[in-house]
């Protein structure tokens, strides 16, 4: 009787142990989501600032093609720069949703 009560003692012991471990993965996990979510919240920023100037060049090179002042593979070439900086944005939004879906999972994992 002693000795299975010993064999409970150190199985108990080793659950605690694992569950430590396993408890402090997950906060390491939880924290590496935290600031992924921070890093695409930052560069979505950028990508908005980017896309803005992007259009505005486009816009302006409208105008110049209208007027004749550059080619149309010129005014293409900034229309897919415009096109590739927001599909780089949406991106990052999508990336973000990931980011948060993979922290509320860590966290439910937790609980």
């Amino acid at each position: 009787y002693k000795k299975q009560k010993q064999q409970v003692t150190l199985q108990q012991q080793s659950i605690k142990d694992s569950r430590a471990v396993i408890e402090k993965q997950l906060t390491i996990e939880e924290q590496q989501h935290l600031s992924e979510i921070e890093q695409y919240k930052r560069q979505i920023a950028i990508d908005k600032e980017i896309v803005k100037l992007k259009q505005d060049i486009y816009k302006t090179a409208e105008s110049q093609m209208k007027n004749g002042t550059i080619t149309s593979v010129e005014y293409l070439k900034l229309f897919n720069e415009w096109k590739r900086a927001s599909l780089t944005a949406e991106m990052d939004k999508l990336m973000l949703v990931t980011a948060k879906l993979n922290y509320n999972y860590t966290k439910g994992v937790k609980q």
